[in-house]
């Protein structure tokens, strides 16, 4: 699936991830693969940190 993403130029995140979730995520390899800074506590840091992740993109 994140190969298909990727192909059409879609970036995938995770938002209001808590840290008993998180901690499931890291245990299956989760976050490995969508990578830590796709991975956010709340709503409004995903939201904060979506310029950054563009910028790289663009990069």
């Amino acid at each position: 699936m994140r190969a298909e993403l990727v192909k059409h130029d879609i970036v995938f995140v995770f938002a209001r991830v808590k840290q008993e979730l998180r901690e499931l995520f890291d245990a299956y390899g989760l976050t490995a693969v969508v990578g830590a800074n796709h991975v956010y506590p709340t709503l409004p840091t995903a939201i904060a940190g979506y310029p950054r992740l563009a910028a790289r993109r663009r990069a």
